[in-house]
């Protein structure tokens, strides 16, 4: 079930994972989020396809 907020004319039909929904006083300290999605070799379609001996890397690139 996905979440569904309504306050007078803000509608929030979706919510990720490193979101806030804030109202009123707030103080917020150190809020943050993050997330990270590492995908390597993706997809293989087709007829007779076939993988071998694969080395997939990832180099983390800073900010």
């Amino acid at each position: 079930m996905k979440p569904s907020i309504e306050l007078k004319k803000l509608s929030v039909h979706s919510i990720s994972n490193s979101s806030g929904i804030f109202y009123g006083d707030n103080k917020l300290h150190h809020f943050k989020g993050s997330s990270s999605k590492n995908e390597g070799l993706g997809e293989i379609s087709g007829d007779k396809n076939t993988v071998s001996h694969t080395h997939n890397k990832l180099i983390k690139q800073k900010p």
